[in-house]
């Protein structure tokens, strides 16, 4: 229970300065879109570098602003199943929709930043780079990541109804 302690500490730590970062992000958001005055002001979201302000860009960083409050309610979503996980209601129904949506969000929020860097790298900065290296990309930490909750729902599945057969057998 402590392990459980410490993790539910952290993630809402990591929520609260999730937060924070969700309105500094949503008031640069609105500075941007209604050219308030930013001079040569470059923003960085989820790892894409945006240099260039036309409406395009504004458009690739509306979908990259979507694609990190995904990740943001995944979290919260996590925040519940951790809830659930202390009031020992680990087989609960809500726990194995919410790894099963979490899943699905975070591969939903991969591609988006995936898909919306590249056209960004290939459209504005004109460069395609194919590079084979060891180290892991967001992208496909995400998709692991998001494969992962799914596979842990179904786990969580059969061994509710494990559970459920163990409990009428007896």
């Amino acid at each position: 229970m402590r392990k459980l302690n410490i993790l539910k500490a952290l993630v809402d730590l990591l929520w609260f300065f999730s937060m924070i970062s969700v309105v500094a992000m949503l008031v640069i958001m609105v500075i941007v879109f209604f050219d308030i005055g930013l001079g040569d002001f470059d923003f960085n979201i989820n790892g894409v570098q945006i240099e260039i302000l036309d409406y395009g860009t504004k458009f690739l960083s509306l979908i990259l602003v979507v694609s990190y409050l995904i990740v943001i309610y995944c979290l919260y979503l996590f925040r519940v199943v951790l809830k659930y996980f202390y009031r020992l209601k680990v087989f609960d129904e809500v726990v194995l929709k919410n790894f099963n949506k979490i899943g699905y969000l975070l591969i939903t929020a991969a591609f988006l930043t995936g898909v919306t860097s590249t056209i960004y790298k290939v459209y504005y900065m004109s460069k395609v780079t194919v590079a084979f290296n060891f180290t892991f990309s967001p992208f496909v930490l995400l998709v692991c990541l998001g494969l992962f909750f799914m596979v842990l729902s179904e786990i969580f599945g059969i061994s509710k109804k494990l559970k459920e057969e163990n409990e009428l057998t007896i």
